[in-house]
């Protein structure tokens, strides 16, 4: 079988959200429309909660968001949005599966995200 199926999925690879709410799960935008690192964090944050300690504490780059504890340091607020929240177009059974499905994949230590091979054994993805 190709590497392929055993690829990472990572969170800005999610498109599906994209075609159900025709919408971005992440903008990364701040508000002159600009691409920005800080506002795409606190997008994931808001989605995902925080990133594990370790691996904020084994970046060269997180000192510019997060404190030495790991702690988002305020840069851009972190918006009370879910996941439920932005999904406004399926209902019921249909909706927690897709939520489900979207939870495997929003995982911030790749590790514990299932591979392409996996998500398409979900069961969103064989009721649909």
């Amino acid at each position: 079988m190709s590497e392929f199926w055993y690829a990472s999925i990572t969170p800005d690879d999610i498109i599906c959200m994209d075609i159900f709410q025709q919408g971005h799960l992440f903008y990364a935008r701040d508000s002159n429309k600009n691409p920005s690192d800080a506002h795409h964090l606190a997008e994931m944050i808001a989605l995902m909660g925080p990133p594990p300690k370790e691996m904020v504490q084994n970046s060269d780059y997180a000192p510019k968001f997060f404190d030495s504890e790991g702690n988002w340091k305020g840069a851009v607020e972190i918006s009370p949005i879910s996941l439920e929240k932005l999904e406004g177009n399926l209902e019921g059974d249909s909706q927690q599966l897709f939520l489900q499905f979207l939870r495997k994949i929003l995982k911030w230590n790749p590790e514990e995200r299932q591979s392409a091979r996996e998500l398409l054994n979900d069961s969103w993805l064989q009721s649909s």
